[in-house]
């Protein structure tokens, strides 16, 4: 199974929503830390998405627990905030959050050794409308992408317009078929959680010119 690390800052995300802060303000704020995450995570070969509720999740297969001791602390100066970390071993995102969860309520740092085995990472472009409906076609084919990845342990990590990047725990394949149905799909495999986003990314450029699906993989 592949390591899932969860970053959760408590400290600032209660202050905000206390202070009844704007939506803009809040999406700055976790541009500003995902952007400080990453930085401290690529050198290693990982890559977090925010989650938008205070809380990340990162691939960290090639992280060691001596990084994730100093991320943690690096993460706590710059941001300024109270920072728990919970780096698990799991079968697919979802069920990483959930255990991580449950370490968070009596710890600040929890490291699970093991894990490696690689990532599945899929990059959909759902087609795209205008005018009136628009709306209720993307949230139409949301639901649709949701309950498709259900069955996967899949989680929507990134929305960037009529784009989706998504994290799957298993059946890359039928997940691969059944999404197509729906949109583009690029998916990207490594057991470098880095190498496997831009995998996506990369398959997802070449199904818009195939007019196919594309996976890419790497043996790293």
């Amino acid at each position: 199974m592949p390591r899932y690390t969860v970053i959760r800052l408590e400290d600032a995300w209660s202050h905000f929503t206390s202070k009844s802060v704007s939506t803009r303000y809040l999406q700055a704020y976790n541009l500003r830390v995902n952007w400080l995450i990453n930085r401290i995570l690529k050198p290693h070969g990982g890559v977090a998405f925010s989650l938008n509720t205070g809380e990340y999740i990162a691939l960290t297969n090639t992280v060691s627990r001596g990084i994730h001791v100093e991320f943690q602390a690096r993460l706590e100066e710059e941001a300024r905030v109270r920072v728990r970390v919970a780096s698990v071993v799991a079968s697919n995102p979802v069920v990483a959050l959930l255990s991580a969860s449950q370490y968070f309520k009596k710890n600040t740092f929890y490291y699970e050794e093991g894990g490696g085995e690689a990532y599945h990472i899929i990059s959909l472009l759902l087609p795209f409308s205008s005018g009136y409906d628009a709306y209720v076609a993307y949230s139409t084919l949301s639901y649709s992408v949701l309950k498709s990845i259900e069955r996967y342990g899949g989680l929507v990590v990134e929305r960037a317009g009529w784009a989706l990047t998504i994290l799957l725990g298993g059946g890359l394949e039928e997940a691969v078929s059944e999404l197509s149905r729906i949109g583009f799909v690029g998916a990207g495999s490594s057991r470098i959680g880095l190498q496997a986003y831009v995998n996506s990314l990369k398959a997802l450029r070449r199904a818009l010119k195939k007019g196919k699906p594309v996976v890419v993989s790497e043996a790293n």
